[in-house]
């Protein structure tokens, strides 16, 4: 699991990892959908699994300080799912 390899969307590495998720999407699904979209709701992603321990991954604000967990996260989804268009 990503996040117990190097803490998810805390770390840039994850990037890499979903453009290769959304890559095989594509190839293989590509002819079936006609609309994609990468990350819904980042904000429940990203305060609720990395702030307030609510979400998986379960992470509270310790990890990083508070609310740094939940910025730097949430910039890693969208430079990821941003790379994904």
């Amino acid at each position: 699991m990503l996040q117990d390899k190097y803490q998810g969307f805390l770390d840039p590495r994850v990037q890499d990892d979903y453009l290769y998720y959304a890559d095989t999407m594509f190839a293989q699904l590509g002819d079936l959908v006609d609309q994609w979209m990468t990350f819904n709701e980042v904000i429940s992603i990203c305060e609720l699994g990395y702030e307030r321990d609510t979400f998986a991954p379960g992470v509270s604000g310790g990890v990083c300080g508070r609310w740094v967990g939940e910025w730097v996260g949430a910039a890693f989804v969208h430079i990821g799912g941003g790379g994904a268009v």
